[in-house]
């Protein structure tokens, strides 16, 4: 919704001279040069309106409220850092992570959200790993997605070796016959290079 706001309101903005500019070209028979600039100048703006400049701006009072706001799909859960949250939620069958910032009594995103660094590995389960790197501090954002192919509703065994909780979301997408299960956690002093994850009994060093 917000991008769709955005745009209109730049179009509309640049629309009134784009046609008072055309009438002058054809009245007048003016040349082409300043036509051509100004569509220039258009399409710079229209991608510079692609920035989420309403983060710097915009205030939420709860992870919910923010995912009212900005979120898509299906909201799953949310894990609490010591300085921030991250909203875990699925879209069009593909798993989504929002990351807010702590200020004061609100949440604020990010203008550029932290980078998501992510690997894949192991088959049934299929196992995709991310990373999410908290601002400001050593900890960070851990989320697994496991696929299955068919039916499984039990829990998966995980545990780190930073003794992390790890807490369990579902989701099943039956166009496809896939069967996800996404686990979350936050984990303090996290060391990419020494940092080991057991899952259903398998170890994996799995950002080194």
């Amino acid at each position: 919704m917000i991008p769709i706001i955005r745009y209109c309101g730049i179009f509309i903005i640049f629309l009134i001279p784009l046609i008072l500019i055309f009438r002058r070209y054809k009245k007048n028979n003016l040349q082409k040069k300043p036509v051509i600039i100004y569509l220039v100048l258009l399409a710079i703006v229209f991608n510079i309106a692609k920035l989420p400049i309403e983060n710097v701006f915009l205030k939420y009072d709860s992870p919910e409220d923010a995912f009212d706001y900005v979120g898509k799909g299906e909201y799953l859960g949310v894990e609490e850092g010591e300085d921030s949250y991250l909203i875990i939620s699925q879209h069009k069958s593909e798993q989504k992570n929002i990351y807010l910032r702590k200020e004061n009594s609100y949440l604020k995103m990010p203008f550029f959200a932290p980078r998501e660094y992510v690997v894949s590995f192991g088959n049934n389960p299929h196992i995709i790993a991310s990373l999410i790197r908290e601002e400001d501090t050593n900890n960070g954002f851990v989320v697994l997605i496991l696929t299955y192919s068919s039916i499984n509703n039990k829990d998966d065994y995980i545990i780190d070796n930073m003794n992390s909780i790890f807490k369990r979301h579902l989701y099943s997408d039956e166009r496809k016959n896939d069967y996800f299960h996404i686990y979350s956690a936050y984990v303090e002093n996290l060391d990419e290079e020494n940092y080991v994850i057991n899952i259903n009994g398998e170890e994996y060093a799995i950002f080194k």
